[in-house]
């Protein structure tokens, strides 16, 4: 996808993501959101599911990409 488009969609869609999910974080430490005791267990939910996609992007952006590459790299070099 970065060789058609270039990487501007990622930057957006991962800076978009990066400043919603710490906005909702820090309006819910701040007492912003008030989640009712229903729903506490679904909101841990969605935190959960969100904290493990912010993960991703990071290792987007510093860890898996480049580890693959050089993974790649080694098994090219063994044969």
């Amino acid at each position: 996808m970065a060789m058609t488009q270039g990487i501007k969609p990622q930057v957006v869609m991962s800076a978009v993501y990066i400043l919603g999910y710490f906005g909702l974080l820090y309006a819910f430490v701040q007492g912003h959101v008030e989640v009712q005791e229903q729903f506490t267990s679904l909101f841990n939910g969605l935190l959960g599911v969100l904290s493990a996609a912010q993960i991703q992007i990071i290792n987007f952006w510093f860890g898996s990409s480049f580890g693959s590459k050089e993974k790649t790299a080694a098994l090219v070099r063994g044969k």
